[in-house]
C-alpha cells in the first residue's frame, strides 16, 4: 500500500490467494474507519511475479449512517389541459442506511397545483 488516510485501517488480499497458478485475481479490500467521517485516497500498488506493476487510487468517503431519499425518476415533466387533471407518478426510495420516518410532500404555492393523495408517507405506505 502506498498511502491511506490516517483515520482508516485498510486490509488487502487476493482472491484466489497469491501462490496459485492463476492469470486473474480479484483485489479484495476492507476499510475500517476510526471516526464517523473519513475522506481521502487509498493508493495501492499491485505487481505480478513477472515484474509488471499498476498503481490503483481509490477515493474513499465514509459518512455517518443516515437516510438518503432519492426520487425515481429524478425529474418529472408532463402537460395538462386547463381545468383538467393529470396524475404524475414517481417513486421515493431510501438508499441510505437508516429509516427516514414520515415524509411530508411540499408543492409549490400555485393555485393550479394540488396533491391528489394524503400528505404524509411513512415506510413506503401512506398514513
Amino acid at each position: 500500500m502506498l498511502a491511506k488516510p490516517p483515520e482508516l485501517d485498510v486490509e488487502l488480499s487476493l482472491d484466489p490467494p497469491s501462490g496459485d497458478l492463476i492469470s486473474e485475481a480479484a483485489l479484495v479490500y476492507q476499510l475500517t474507519p476510526h471516526t464517523v467521517a473519513a475522506n481521502g485516497f487509498v493508493e495501492i500498488r499491485v505487481s505480478s511475479a513477472e515484474g509488471a506493476t499498476a498503481d490503483v487510487r481509490l477515493e474513499v468517503a465514509v459518512e455517518p449512517l443516515r437516510p438518503r431519499l432519492v426520487a425515481i425518476p429524478e425529474q418529472l415533466q408532463a402537460g395538462m389541459l386547463r381545468g383538467g387533471q393529470k396524475a404524475v407518478e414517481f417513486d421515493v426510495v431510501n438508499r441510505g442506511a437508516l429509516e427516514s420516518g414520515s415524509i411530508q410532500i411540499s408543492l409549490p404555492v400555485v393555485p393550479w397545483m394540488a396533491l391528489g393523495t394524503t400528505n404524509r408517507i411513512r415506510d413506503g405506505n401512506r398514513v
